[in-house]
């Protein structure tokens, strides 16, 4: 498709996100003029600038337009899943219009095993260097249930990032988004996760918790998948259930460990900052393209 075949359908689509496929030819995303386009994802952004991408294989899990996905295949990686709930055709015209050969499961879940059963059935690979989670777990009454699911696709010594509204405060706490003071006013967002708590639930999930990125009300973490033996800052109670609690999610420690032993290892790079972050979306930039630099009226 040519800048001007893109730019002549753009308004035949309801767009989610803001995606720069030409100059001057940008989807108008779901932001006012005056947000930046796309600033929940810059924690993403962040991280994946960070990411060795060549030759991975990644799964982007919530999707939407698959801006996240274009991105990471452009970079180079070898194999990239997208998965969402909706099924969407601005994802199958922006897939089009870039050229970029991603897989694209619509109308799938994590919980429950469809998504797991979706993979299998198509030949795809059921272990990923790189599992994408954005804008998703707040949507879902169990989150911790959701990141379960999802680190069961990540390979050993692989990268998970996780993206969500965030609640304010310091503590390691969920809160109720219908019980807070400052909810997040939409009818699908159920629990919203303090930044440091987006650390605890790597960890359940047995990743180290590499970098923990604020981005005003939202917020992101990295981990890298261990063995749930290595899990860095690993309290005396996670231990406990891993040793004797875990029979009721979907997620077993002890798979885990032999994978560790029985599996390839990822050789996913991670080079960012370790630690705390903070995102200041007025400012922030990214070197990747199909992002637009502000905000564009296609006329």
């Amino acid at each position: 498709m040519t800048p001007d075949e893109i730019k002549s359908k753009l308004d035949d689509y309801k767009w989610y996100h803001a995606i720069q496929f030409a100059e001057g030819v940008v989807s108008p995303g779901r932001f006012a003029s005056h947000i930046p386009p796309n600033y929940t994802l810059f924690p993403v952004f962040k991280f994946l600038e960070h990411i060795d991408l060549t030759g991975i294989d990644c799964i982007d899990i919530g999707t939407t337009d698959g801006l996240a996905s274009f991105i990471i295949k452009s970079e180079g990686a070898s194999l990239v899943v997208a998965t969402d709930r909706g099924d969407r055709d601005e994802f199958r015209f922006s897939r089009e219009a870039l050229n970029l050969d991603v897989e694209y499961f619509p109308a799938t879940t994590l919980d429950g095993g469809d998504l797991l059963r979706k993979l299998q059935a198509s030949g795809q690979p059921t272990k990923y260097d790189l599992v994408v989670l954005s804008g998703v777990i707040y949507h879902s009454y169990d989150p911790l249930l959701v990141m379960m699911h999802a680190r069961k696709l990540l390979k050993h010594n692989g990268l998970f990032i996780v993206e969500s509204v965030i609640a304010s405060g310091e503590e390691d706490a969920m809160f109720m988004n219908w019980e807070i003071d400052n909810p997040v006013r939409e009818p699908n967002s159920y629990f919203l996760p303090t930044l440091k708590a987006l650390g605890g639930l790597l960890r359940f999930c047995s990743c180290s918790c590499l970098t923990l990125a604020r981005n005003g009300s939202r917020g992101a973490a990295i981990g890298r998948a261990c063995r749930p033996s290595e899990i860095d800052q690993c309290s005396d109670i996670l231990k406990l259930i891993i040793e004797k609690g875990a029979c009721y999610g979907p997620l077993s420690y002890s798979t885990l460990e032999s994978e560790a032993d029985e599996e390839e290892s990822s050789k996913i790079s991670y080079s960012g900052p370790i630690g705390e972050i903070e995102i200041d979306a007025k400012t922030f930039s990214t070197r990747f393209s199909l992002q637009p630099t502000s905000p564009v009226t296609n006329t």
